[in-house]
């Protein structure tokens, strides 16, 4: 039970605790401040931070703990810490920003790590050698502001977080954790994720306008929220984390927003995601390390991209501030934020406040210099506080929810309205590093399939019980035969076409099916990195999302393939490119079924597996036909 105390009482706690304690201000209750008095101690992955017992524990995870999913990290020691919170009150705001007084520190010399230019050089390489050949969408790359506190006294902490209580109110959690060895001060815009009474909820940001410490115009946000590039941004890592959510909420999210979140010098969109799951505080902690939104897409991919090109190790900048709480109905619920817009302050008074751009394929490198700029101003600039919206920009706000799937904006119970469609039916999802799969799995059950996942490398043969193999999408190039994964798909994709069974095939694996039906496979000049692309598709216009650097082409109407003859392929207008191909026994898309770009998800999900399954061989023809049916003998 928390305790109501006074400001004056709270800070004289605090005075008795000044290197054991918390003050965080929720986006959920904006009048008060949570104060937590806790013992810390360390833990070295998060299996061992115990949350089946009643006490209130703040949880905070440093990046490296994203090995623990067996991905990349440069490690830097800095462990998981967990405070067991032996006192928990709560005050009232105002009073407390009232009674705050005393000195409050400066930052002197504040430089990044590395300079602008250095950092654009960076995004570039990324943008050629990384999105360009295909190791995923986006990444986020971060730089650090550096800089020495002339008084790192607890009296100057405490006017630190008056003064960014005061400038900054666009927080999702506003907080100061005082350590024995460090302070954290931060202002996070986003939710990372939280469970209450079995819903589990995530706020993916991005996109990002600077602000300057200004209110942008009306005619600036129309701008941004016409940007195809900060519109691309977002839609990206909600795929991402409807990934993430898919794993635990067997139904899938709906999606809610987009949304607009101002801060002192930036402002961002958002969508909030939330579904029922029956995983514990453990579980679902681990199943989200950590968000797309400061990592990238496909997230393991990311990880390396970042290990590789980032000149130092994270510490806790990406990570999760936590809070786990008894529920008061003999349970527990959990809040958190992921560690952005944070200060890391040694007891020295050593500063860091790292901030990172999303580099897409259409990046401008200097662009992003300056977005991280603007990130790390916030906890050092006047904020003006958020205005009511312009009814031009809430109409803007609609066009880009209109690009959104319809499928994903549905509740659960209206999705599993087609369950009765494959009622009993059973199907294999082969994985290949990306978590597209996950969603993939929820379309399937709401079209009423039973489903399960197994990675490529763990299968040595198709199992024969299922109506349905689905070979998922991935990161890499089709052709490399020095990844073991690739070398495994190939195998099994060859295998179920001379076995006749029937299958799906997306993305990587479209490719690499083509590749053994005879295909050319080419890298594009231009990656479809998170691009929505408008084609004809079975007498109607789709709109599809593509997430691909790579491409098969049908450079003649007539290819041998001789494991499976009277192949069709679907071509974009005016090009080679091969978008579906589909034969007696299987269909394959190099667009996303599941992506949030891609509209009537289900519809056409459906559409392919009715056909796989019923199709019977059909006639030859000769015509090349831009974005119909070209039959491939």
């Amino acid at each position: 039970m928390n305790c109501q105390v006074s400001a004056s009482q709270a800070l004289q706690i605090i005075s008795e605790h000044e290197t054991s304690y918390a003050l965080i201000l929720r986006q959920a209750t904006p009048d008060y401040i949570d104060l937590l008095i806790f013992d810390a101690s360390t833990v070295e992955d998060t299996t061992q931070i115990a949350t089946d017992d009643e006490a209130t524990k703040l949880v905070l995870l440093p990046y490296r703990s994203i090995e623990e999913r067996g991905f990349s990290a440069q490690d830097d020691k800095q462990p998981i810490l967990t405070c067991t919170v032996s006192q928990h009150y709560v005050t009232d705001r105002d009073e407390f920003e009232s009674l705050v007084a005393g000195p409050i520190g400066h930052v002197e010399n504040f430089e990044f790590d590395i300079s602008d230019a250095e950092y654009a050089d960076i995004a570039s390489a990324s943008i050629v050698e990384d999105i360009g050949s295909g190791l995923g969408s986006n990444f986020v790359l971060k730089r650090t502001l550096q800089g020495t506190l002339s008084d790192s006294s607890n009296a100057s902490l405490l006017g630190l977080y008056k003064r960014l209580l005061q400038r900054e109110a666009g927080a999702y959690w506003t907080f100061l954790v005082s350590l024995e060895d460090r302070v954290f001060l931060g202002a996070s815009p986003e939710r990372h994720v939280s469970l209450h009474d079995s819903i589990v909820a995530m706020t993916p940001i991005s996109g990002t306008l600077r602000a300057e410490g200004r209110r942008p115009t009306t005619r600036e946000v129309q701008a941004f929220l016409a940007d195809q590039k900060e519109a691309d941004e977002l839609l990206m890592v909600l795929d991402e984390e409807l990934k993430m959510m898919a794993s635990l909420c067997p139904e899938g999210a709906a999606v809610i927003g987009p949304r607009i979140r101002r801060m002192s010098n930036v402002v961002h969109t958002e969508f909030e995601i939330s579904g029922r799951t029956s995983a514990n505080i453990g579980r679902v902690l681990r199943s989200t390390l950590l968000a797309p939104t400061v990592v990238g897409s496909p997230l393991e991919s990311a990880t390396r991209v970042i290990h590789k090109r980032e000149p130092s190790p994270r510490g806790y900048y990406s990570g999760v501030v936590a809070l786990v709480e008894p529920d008061g109905c003999g349970g527990q619920s959990l809040d958190s934020a992921i560690l952005i817009r944070t200060a890391e302050i040694s007891r020295y008074g050593d500063v860091c406040i790292s901030a990172g751009s999303t580099i897409v394929r259409h990046s401008d490198p200097d662009s992003e210099a300056q977005e991280t700029r603007a990130k790390t101003a916030g906890l050092r600039q006047v904020f003006e506080a958020e205005a009511s919206l312009d009814a031009s920009i809430g109409q803007a706000m609609t066009v880009r929810r209109a690009v959104v799937s319809d499928f994903w904006l549905k509740s659960t119970t209206e999705r599993a309205l087609n369950r009765h469609r494959f009622s009993g039916r059973t199907c294999l999802i082969v994985t290949a590093e990306d978590d597209f799969t996950h969603m993939l799995a929820v379309l399937l059950r709401s079209l009423g399939f039973y489903v399960d996942e197994q990675p490529a490398l763990d299968v040595d043969e198709l199992p024969a019980d299922r109506d349905l193999i689905l070979f998922g999408p991935g990161p890499g190039n089709p052709e490399n035969k020095t990844d073991q994964r690739i070398v495994s798909l190939h195998r099994l994709i060859r295998s179920a076409l001379l076995q006749r069974r029937p299958f799906l095939a997306e993305c990587l694996s479209h490719q690499i099916l083509a590749l053994e039906l005879g295909l050319p496979i080419a890298r594009l000049a231009q990656p479809h990195q998170g691009e929505q692309i408008e084609l004809p598709l079975w007498n109607r216009q789709a709109t599809l999302g593509f997430y691909n650097t790579y491409t098969a082409r049908s450079l003649t109407p007539f290819v041998h393939s001789n494991p499976a003859r009277h192949v069709r392929a679907i071509l974009h207008p005016d090009s080679e490119d091969v978008a579906v191909l589909s034969g007696t026994a299987f269909a394959s898309t190099q667009f996303h079924i599941e992506s949030v770009l891609t509209h009537n998800n289900d519809w056409l999900l459906a559409e392919l597996i009715e056909g796989v399954l019923s199709r019977s061989e059909t006639r030859t023809t000769k015509k090349v036909d831009r974005g119909t049916s070209v039959p491939i003998s």
